[in-house]
């Protein structure tokens, strides 16, 4: 059997796609009413990007 235990959960964003949190969730304070963080920024670990097919 395939151990898939790698794959599953969350884990912090790579460097490759982080972005400015603070800035969202100051934004989002701003924008969503009823939002008061904070905001947690996690990564699926193994997922990958869904591709349109041709």
């Amino acid at each position: 059997m395939t151990d898939f235990s790698p794959f599953q959960g969350t884990r912090a964003v790579s460097d490759a796609q982080k972005f400015d949190v603070e800035a969202l969730a100051a934004w989002r304070a701003q924008h969503a009413e009823g939002f008061s963080g904070p905001l947690t920024v996690e990564q699926f670990k193994g997922a990958s990007p869904i591709r349109p097919s041709s």
